[in-house]
């Protein structure tokens, strides 16, 4: 997860177009899904360019994160996670807020994949949400206590691990030791524009609170050069 090395220039010199292709994929996708009111809708043109993304993604040496989010009665969750495993998806998120039932919704429909099985990942706390934002929706716990809330009812429902921001992800290590996957958002280069996001820290600082997997978009992605903001990241991972 941590080489940098020189045909990787030529991944970066690809991503935008890449990144272009995900996103028609998925809205067209998504769009399709609302209106059947089926999640786990495939049609079949979409499921051929996603099919051709994997494989293109596999042959990077790279794995397939489907950061999906999902957030939906555990009928429709279930349904969901067998679609992403026929995708081949490695790791898929879901909402911790979508209830206990819903997770082992997940889980369950998970282990029916058997060797395609995703690892499911449970959202703790959105990285753009503080307490303010926290208040608005009648939580009155603070963040960092409603994340650990949140990671105690997943991995007690059988998730593979939490997304958290890199602020609690260290309270996170010191309660539920080395077993769950932690992956943090909210990943800002020292003196980066914090954007939408409230709840940050640096790649280095990351790391060491125990984060598994760093989820970094815009510091690279909008970088005037996306190839030297990645060898940053990388160097800030590993010093």
């Amino acid at each position: 997860q941590y080489k940098l090395q020189n045909q990787n220039v030529k991944i970066e010199s690809d991503l935008e177009n890449l990144q272009n292709r995900i996103w028609d994929t998925y809205e067209l996708t998504y769009a399709m899904a609302q209106k059947l009111k089926r999640p786990d809708f495939e049609p079949s043109g979409a499921t051929r360019r996603i099919g051709e993304l994997r494989e293109r993604i596999r042959a990077m040496g790279a794995s397939v994160f489907l950061d999906l989010k999902l957030h939906d009665i555990p009928r429709t969750v279930a349904r969901a996670v067998h679609s992403a495993a026929r995708h081949g998806a490695e790791l898929l998120t879901v909402h911790a807020s979508g209830g206990r039932q819903m997770l082992k919704a997940a889980v369950e429909a998970a282990r029916e994949c058997g060797r395609n099985a995703p690892k499911i990942i449970a959202v703790t706390a959105l990285t753009s949400l503080d307490q303010q934002d926290f208040a608005d929706l009648g939580i009155t716990r603070t963040p960092a206590l409603h994340v650990m809330a949140m990671a105690d009812i997943a991995l007690k429902c059988g998730v593979a691990g939490l997304v958290c921001s890199p602020q609690e992800a260290e309270a996170l290590r010191q309660r539920f030791g080395t077993a769950p996957i932690l992956i943090t958002p909210g990943i800002r280069l020292a003196g980066g524009d914090a954007g939408d996001q409230k709840r940050v820290a640096t790649p280095a600082a990351a790391v060491r609170a125990g984060a598994n997997y760093l989820v970094v978009g815009r510091p690279i992605l909008e970088a005037q050069d996306p190839a030297r903001a990645a060898r940053q990241v990388m160097q800030e991972m590993t010093a």
